[in-house]
């Protein structure tokens, strides 16, 4: 029983040890533009992959996006351009001699008004378990819809009133 017990003990020390120095070989970070990101229906967003090599060696990154998502409502995920990149260790994209940082568009659709949450994932391609994701959200406002036809001579605007019935 001691022995197991010390087995034990062993085993959860060595497993903590090595979560202790796991440090993520990817840092992500999603920036979006406009800012802040409350939009009208048929509005562009662009959106930034902003990512730093923290690995001990050269790494090419692929990066995906899920859909943007309210309830059970989604907004299409966004295609990043380009969906990978290679940095070299403690390289950042977009820093002097690094590739350009990816991006992506969203044209905003007219959907439910709100918030709409998103995750950008990215992955090294030598290690599958090597990722790192980034949240971010889009909030869609409300805009009121008034189609007026064109008014011209012959096609006019009557507007008309009528008086408050008050009874005293």
């Amino acid at each position: 029983m001691k022995r197991f017990l010390l087995l034990s003990l062993i085993l959860l020390a060595s497993l903590f040890a090595i979560n202790t120095f796991n440090v993520d070989a990817v840092v992500i970070n999603v920036t979006l533009t406009p800012f802040p990101t409350n939009v009208d229906p048929s509005a562009t967003v662009t959106g930034t992959v902003n990512l730093t090599n923290n690995a001990g060696s050269t790494i090419i990154f692929n990066m995906v996006s899920d859909s943007l998502t309210k309830g059970s409502d989604t907004i299409p995920a966004p295609i990043i351009s380009p969906s990978s990149i290679q940095l070299t260790t403690g390289q950042t994209c977009s820093a002097v001699g690094a590739p350009a940082c990816p991006t992506f568009t969203i044209t905003v659709p007219a959907k439910q008004t709100g918030p709409y949450s998103g995750t950008i994932k990215a992955t090294a391609s030598n290690d599958p378990s090597n990722t790192n994701s980034s949240s971010y959200t889009l909030t869609i406002n409300s805009k009121p819809i008034l189609n007026l036809p064109s008014l011209t001579t012959d096609n006019k605007l009557i507007l008309s009133s009528q008086p408050d019935k008050i009874k005293s």
